[in-house]
């Protein structure tokens, strides 16, 4: 079968065309990497460029809803339409010679809380105590010598008063109890120091019923008031068969140390106000009796005599102790002034020197 020219004409025309629009521009291979590399540094320095640019303004953004945040809070919560203001306000100093004359009304106590503030409060508040403690010091050692030498002289004299009375309680017999013992109706002589002899070992019966009494006497009294309200016998007497009872009162030469004052009191006054309490009409009435009396007599002189010593010894003791501290005050106040320049050292001992002063004006 032949074909027309005029269709062959037309077949070859449309490939021609074909091939136009199918062509590509023809790249040799030296030149491929190179063009490749161009092309991602250019996506790349695209892409970084649009990416800090969107940073950018997401941070600007940030910041200026951080910094509408916090000026709405602070408007909120000062009740102000501005912001607040981060300076400090400035605070008029006072001249030194002020500050004496206030620190001078104060008490040494409100002083020392005082010196706690700052460096310059500290120095000042030392200069007052100092001149307060100046002759107090001086007060206080008169008084500390004056102490000693009359504890010294009141030692020297009652070592034998002490030892004349404790000589009475190295000789107890066990029969003069067991025969105070026996009564079941004793004597009114006997049951009284039967009865002092349970209140010195610290046996008391009337406690809770003074608990109830509504007064306004002070405690004193209200032990004093003990010898108001007599033991029964049933009660003494149990007290007495008691082990305890008996092992305390056969060592009374030690024990007695170790009596409280509290229990002497009451004894002293049921012996005062007793007419009938004497050595010699104790004598007739019962001889055990007659010599319980004499331990009981001997413990109260005995513990009247060692108290004194004790109440000496407690005053010299107190006076000594706020010298003391006294002294370790001016101590650390000089070594606070001398290194002031290290804040840390400075601040440690004005902080002991007003815990030391503080203890010393209490």
């Amino acid at each position: 079968m032949s074909s027309s020219p005029s269709s062959s004409t037309s077949f070859s025309a449309m490939a021609a065309s074909a091939s136009r629009h199918m062509r590509r521009p023809t790249v040799s291979i030296a030149e491929t990497p190179s063009r490749i590399a161009r092309s991602r540094k250019s996506t790349s320095s695209s892409t970084g460029s649009s990416s800090s640019s969107s940073l950018r303004t997401t941070t600007k953004a940030l910041t200026e809803l951080s910094l509408y945040s916090n000026a709405a809070l602070n408007k909120k919560l000062s009740g102000t339409r501005g912001v607040l203001s981060t300076r400090r306000p400035h605070v008029p100093q006072l001249p030194n010679e002020l500050l004496l004359l206030v620190l001078e009304a104060m008490s040494t106590s409100q002083i020392c809380t005082v010196r706690r503030a700052s460096k310059r409060y500290a120095q000042l508040g030392s200069t007052v105590i100092l001149r307060r403690l100046a002759s107090r010091i001086e007060d206080l050692s008169n008084l500390e010598k004056e102490g000693k030498r009359s504890l010294a002289e009141t030692e020297t004299g009652s070592r034998a008063e002490l030892d004349h009375y404790k000589a009475f309680l190295r000789v107890i017999s066990p029969s003069d109890l067991t025969e105070a013992m026996w009564y079941s109706s004793p004597p009114e002589e006997l049951r009284t120091i039967c009865e002092c002899l349970c209140r010195l070992k610290g046996v008391d019966e009337g406690r809770a019923a003074r608990s109830r009494v509504r007064s306004t006497l002070d405690s004193e009294m209200l032990d004093l008031t003990a010898s108001l309200e007599p033991m029964p016998w049933s009660t003494i007497k149990r007290c007495m068969g008691r082990y305890d009872f008996k092992t305390w009162l056969l060592n009374l030469q030690v024990g007695v140390d170790f009596i409280p004052f509290k229990n002497i009191r009451p004894v002293e006054h049921i012996i005062m106000i007793s007419p009938e309490m004497e050595y010699n009409h104790v004598r007739s009435v019962s001889l055990a009796g007659y010599h319980l009396l004499i331990l009981v007599a001997a413990c109260l002189q005995y513990s009247n005599i060692a108290e004194n010593l004790r109440v000496k010894r407690r005053d010299c003791a107190a006076t000594e102790k706020t010298l003391a501290n006294y002294r370790r005050f001016i101590e650390v106040a000089s070594c606070s002034s001398s290194s002031s320049s290290s804040s840390s050292s400075s601040s440690s001992s004005s902080a002991a020197s007003s815990s030391i002063v503080a203890r010393a004006a209490e």
